[in-house]
């Protein structure tokens, strides 16, 4: 009976849950990555190619005010026509989460030992960072008092990747509980496929 439990356990939390952070990963590293775009045009620091800079007088469209008071219907990060040092660190989280997002990634394909992702507690520790980063990303697009660029889709989006990510980290604490699923488990590239999940 413990046999066929521990079987259980291998096929739900193995492969699923290894080509789950897979792709899951390639997405945080996508949505680190669109924080260095995301930060500077919603926070008013880069202007939209699509809308007018100036009228045909020469003056330039008067910005809509909205209900928080900012000035712009996004939250502005520029100060003296540079990057304040909200956008900064917003913009160093993006890449911290990207860096993250592309470890995981090459750690179920690398030969070589990448140190702190090896294992499922490593990986439950680096998606637990990877997803504490980007909530930090996606309540500045979402909180307006926290002064960061306000955009409700983008919060939205940020903030169902970081839900994911930490149901991920959950995964990889439960196949340590559950045995140590997948532990061992290597990339063969020379035979083309995977030994274990």
């Amino acid at each position: 009976m413990g046999k066929g439990k521990s079987e259980r356990c291998e096929n739900c939390l193995g492969a699923p849950v290894k080509y789950s952070s897979i792709l899951l990963s390639i997405i945080v590293v996508l949505s680190g990555l669109a924080s260095v775009f995301l930060v500077p045009y919603f926070g008013g620091i880069v202007d939209s190619p699509l809308e007018p800079s100036a009228g045909p007088n020469g003056t330039a469209p008067t910005p809509v005010s909205n209900a928080t008071g900012n000035g712009t219907a996004c939250g502005d990060l520029s100060a003296n026509g540079g990057l304040s040092v909200l956008g900064f660190l917003l913009i160093n989280h993006g890449l911290f989460a990207a860096f993250l997002g592309g470890v995981l990634t090459l750690s179920w394909f690398s030969d070589e030992n990448l140190g702190f992702v090896q294992g499922n507690i490593g990986k439950a520790v680096s998606w637990f960072f990877a997803a504490t980063v980007l909530l930090g990303l996606g309540l500045t697009f979402y909180v307006p008092d926290l002064g960061g660029p306000q955009h409700l889709m983008t919060a939205v989006i940020y903030l169902t990747v970081v839900g994911f990510s930490y149901l991920m980290s959950g995964l990889f604490c439960l196949r340590r509980c559950c045995g140590n699923v997948g532990a061992g488990g290597e990339y063969n590239s020379s035979g083309g496929g995977v030994q274990g999940a």
